[in-house]
């Protein structure tokens, strides 16, 4: 948006509430969608949420589940993704299942960022 005022001669310096409320919103939308990922409560559905769920159910996400996702011929990617998903946690290569451990390992640095939202 500032780009588009920038680059428009007679909108530089026109005075306007539009731009001063334009950004206000666009913080405080960002603001609430960030609260809401975080979101604790069981009446919600959150990233929060669904990390616990992940974590009470993991062994049933495993490589083998992941890949039947993918066709025949992409089982490399299917792999290949499963890692970036499963992370390695210092387990050996190809993990078989997602880590419970694994999913609570960057919550806490989520709610601390977004905890003064």
């Amino acid at each position: 948006m500032v780009s588009v005022i920038e680059a428009n001669p007679r909108l530089v310096g026109l005075p306007s509430a539009f731009y001063p409320s334009f950004a206000r919103n666009y913080a405080m939308t960002a603001a609430m969608a960030i609260r809401r990922l975080v979101d604790r409560r069981t009446d919600v559905r959150s990233l929060y949420r669904l990390l616990f769920d992940i974590q009470k159910h993991a062994k049933i996400i495993t490589r083998d589940r992941f890949r039947a996702l993918y066709a025949l011929h992409m089982s490399d990617a299917a792999d290949a993704a499963f890692d970036r998903l499963a992370g390695d946690d210092g387990a050996p290569s190809f993990p078989p299942e997602i880590s419970p451990e694994g999913i609570w390992m960057r919550l806490p640095v989520w709610q601390a960022q977004s905890a003064s939202l």
